[in-house]
């Protein structure tokens, strides 16, 4: 058997242009949540942002680790008093109700089997994945009055909305530190803070292939790409990607090579990043229809076949695109 990983590197899904911070700036790179975690702070309170921030990074990734204290306590079957994780799970459910189920957070046994946890990979058979499908439904999550249980069996992986919370929290406390501008990277999670002395930051949207697919103009939002190149493994001549579907347990097959969400929510573009890449390009544009306005997100779809679709709002801040992937906008 053959295994390939594909390497996320710095900004993994999402290349930046980014001047140097200069004196009065900071540039450096912790590793949590498993990532490269990028800050490019500006300005003269960059400093104190940045102490500020990568205490609350390294936190976070205690709190929301799959494997850390606090949700491993949870599929032991302990039960779990904590405000912040109750109301990121109710979130998440809420999500999961308006995906469709799409999105679920209790995919993590399915996620170990194929070994996405330890790199030990291989395909489950029929029967392995059927005896997992009781013990993976977001549904089962108890919460009462911010205390957490969950039924025997079941685990929980926030790998779909860790990233984009703890990208919010750690752009409002550069904000509240007095920072104005500054970009945050968490693998393929970026979060822009404010602008780049007064213009857009100019945003590049990966291809499969290394290159750019295409260009745009944002200021102070996420940008949050799921990919089906971003870990796979190979065997008997047949890719395998980490996006699975929860009612399937195997990875999602569709037309989408990545999807990406823009939005000033980290948790509901990260989430929607993951869930309109299990439900494909037909029905994550009806999602976008949908939604798209009264929640306040836009969508980039790249194909299998070299086609990008970007949704209607994004004509305003589309600067190009690769001749390898021609531009065709869809409306709510």
């Amino acid at each position: 058997m053959r295994r390939i990983v594909s390497l996320c590197l710095l900004f993994s899904l999402l290349a930046l242009l980014f001047s140097s911070c200069g004196s009065k700036g900071v540039d450096e790179t912790p590793f949590a949540m498993d990532t490269a975690v990028i800050f490019k702070l500006s300005g003269e309170k960059a400093s104190s942002a940045f102490s500020a921030a990568k205490e609350e990074l390294f936190r976070l990734e205690t709190l929301l680790d799959a494997e850390g204290e606090t949700l491993q306590a949870l599929a032991d079957g302990e039960s779990i008093q904590n405000t912040e994780l109750a109301a990121l799970l109710s979130r998440a459910a809420e999500l999961g109700d308006k995906t469709g189920g799409a999105l679920d957070v209790t995919l993590y046994p399915a996620v170990k089997l194929w070994g996405f946890v330890d790199q030990k990979y291989r395909v489950p058979s029929e029967d392995e994945l059927e005896a997992l499908k009781p013990h993976i439904d977001y549904h089962g999550i108890s919460i009462k009055n911010n205390e957490i249980s969950l039924p025997e069996g079941f685990e929980i992986t926030l790998g779909a909305v860790a990233k984009g919370y703890a990208g919010d929290r750690l752009a409002e406390i550069c904000r509240d530190a007095g920072l104005e501008s500054g970009i945050l990277s968490l693998g393929g999670n970026v979060r822009l803070i404010g602008d780049k002395s007064g213009a857009p930051f100019k945003v590049a949207i990966r291809s499969p292939e290394g290159g750019n697919a295409l260009m745009l103009a944002l200021s102070d939002t996420n940008i949050i790409t799921s990919g089906a190149y971003e870990r796979y493994f190979e065997e008997n001549g047949a890719i395998y990607h980490h996006i699975l579907g929860p009612r399937t347990l195997v990875p999602a097959r569709n037309e989408l090579t990545s999807v990406t969400v823009i939005s000033r929510d980290g948790t509901m573009a990260d989430a929607l990043s993951t869930a309109l890449f299990v439900m494909g390009k037909d029905r994550a544009m009806e999602y976008y229809r949908k939604y798209g306005a009264e929640d306040g997100f836009e969508v980039v779809l790249l194909t299998d076949s070299g086609e990008a679709f970007l949704s209607e709002g994004l004509r305003g801040s589309f600067l190009s695109a690769s001749e390898e992937y021609p531009v065709t906008y869809f409306g709510r």
